[in-house]
């Protein structure tokens, strides 16, 4: 609960912080001295879903992008770096450095936007018709988990989306008991696991899918922490791994249903023979909000044993849900 407790005031803080870089620029302006930092975002952590709006033909890039922020928090801009962008699979990577803009504070985020924007480094060929950018330099358990919201449009023909390979969520789990006719016996069960529960998606990339020409295929794990579907259950780490994924503009998605049975792991790989987990549905968004729904059947485990229906709506910040006077 304490550690819980903490995380979540971490996380509140957040908001003060990035209102406060953007303050500074108006406080410190006549200094001799300037406060500047640097986010990087690139490399595995992240890749390109690009989508050609004259052929409606999408890819996800074979090279790894990389997205350099050089904020100066006096001034209250930032200068980016666009690096290694394929805007086709025939294409040669492209490097771009932004003119200067704006920073502003957007709740937890730093927000960087513009429109019509030419590189200052190339031929005025290439054009960011739409420019957005959400940076937010998170901290939980002791450590930063940056997040980043980045999507874009040039010559307002190739529409890049930055889909995160990681994604940790925080949520609030409802479960109901099912009964063998499909209905419910029970009301749902609400678990917060002292504030929220703890969501982590990750996309692993498999070989080129040169058969369907749609860039490098992924699947997908998604680790539960502080699972919990019954009053009577101990909360428990859950992990299911090589789920199918599936890109669209506004993230991705993964499912299985029919007669498709996942037998989830421990957190150290163990398989737990006792549960299994089935019309698995989840929405993961770009910005984080997702939806996760799926079936979960216990047989004795923990003294618990049937089949629960499980939803779950997770974002990148707790919400404070508490009342306010």
């Amino acid at each position: 609960m304490k550690t819980l407790n903490k995380m979540k005031s971490m996380l509140s803080l957040l908001t003060i912080l990035a209102a406060a870089s953007m303050t500074l620029s108006s406080c410190l302006g006549n200094s001799e001295s300037e406060e500047k930092g640097t986010a990087n975002y690139g490399g595995s952590s992240c890749l390109n879903y690009v989508t050609d709006l004259e052929t409606n033909q999408s890819f996800v890039s074979t090279t790894p992008p990389s997205y350099t922020f050089n904020f100066n928090y006096t001034k209250g801009n930032v200068n980016i770096e666009v690096s290694s962008l394929q805007l086709a699979q025939n294409f040669s990577a492209l490097n771009f450095q932004l003119p200067e803009m704006k920073v502003e504070a957007d709740y937890y985020f730093m927000k960087m936007q513009g429109t019509d924007i030419t590189p200052i480094n190339v031929a005025s060929q290439y054009v960011f018709s739409k420019f957005l950018a959400r940076y937010s330099n998170r901290v939980w358990n002791g450590s930063f988990w940056p997040v980043f919201q980045i999507s874009y449009t040039i010559n307002n023909r190739y529409e890049v989306k930055v889909i995160p390979t990681s994604l940790l969520l925080f949520g609030t789990t409802t479960s109901t008991l099912e009964t063998e006719d499909g209905g419910t016996s029970s009301d749902p069960y609400i678990y917060k696991g002292g504030e929220q529960n703890i969501y982590n998606f990750v996309l692993t990339p498999n070989s080129i899918d040169e058969a369907t020409s749609t860039g490098i295929s992924h699947t997908l794990s998604i680790r539960i922490q502080d699972a919990c579907y019954d009053k009577n259950m101990q909360p428990l780490d859950l992990m299911i791994d090589k789920l199918p994924v599936k890109f669209d503009s506004n993230g991705y998605t993964s499912s299985i249903s029919g007669d498709n049975v996942v037998t989830p792991k421990t957190a150290l790989g163990s398989v737990i023979e006792k549960i299994k987990i089935s019309d698995l549905d989840l929405t993961a968004g770009l910005s984080g909000a997702s939806r996760l729904e799926f079936d979960i059947t216990f047989d004795n485990y923990q003294n618990v044993s049937g089949t629960y229906h499980v939803t779950a709506m997770v974002d990148n910040f707790i919400i404070d849900e508490t009342p306010k006077n």
